[in-house]
């Protein structure tokens, strides 16, 4: 898995997370999570870079990992769908954004939500996608 620009910069996230979370733990019982939270976005990032840069497949790891540890998450799910949909995967970007808008509603139910993307909310999401599955059901003939 080459998803990690580089090793030693991963390396000394790993270790401030982990510092992070005994911290956190100290405080609160939730400082697992705050690992996961933080490594998703942490492949979040590194996959966009990827993707930025034309290596697709590097970034679909990233997308797949970030999405495993963060499920609930729904915007790596986007990503996934939007790469397969422009390598012509049609089926596997519709199940992709099909999986996002069941976060992205889950999300826009709960308060306080923020998306990854600045400037962007749950609710324009939902809208989002829905017309995209739209788009691909027609597509696909389903």
């Amino acid at each position: 898995m080459k998803c990690v620009a580089d090793k030693k910069t991963f390396a000394v996230f790993l270790v401030s997370l982990t510092l992070g979370a005994i911290l956190s733990s100290l405080l609160t019982l939730g400082g697992l999570r705050w690992v996961q939270e933080g490594s998703a976005f942490y492949l979040m990032f590194s996959g966009l870079d990827f993707k930025k840069s034309g290596d697709s497949v590097e970034a679909m790891q990233c997308f797949y990992y970030a999405s495993a540890l963060m499920p609930k998450w729904y915007t790596p799910h986007i990503e996934l769908g939007l790469i397969y949909e422009e390598k012509g995967h049609l089926d596997l970007a519709l199940q992709g954004y099909q999986q996002a808008l069941h976060w992205a509603v889950r999300a826009e139910e709960q308060t306080g939500f923020v998306r990854f993307e600045q400037g962007r909310g749950a609710a324009s999401d939902v809208r989002r996608l829905s017309a995209k599955i739209r788009e691909l059901s027609d597509k696909l003939g389903k």
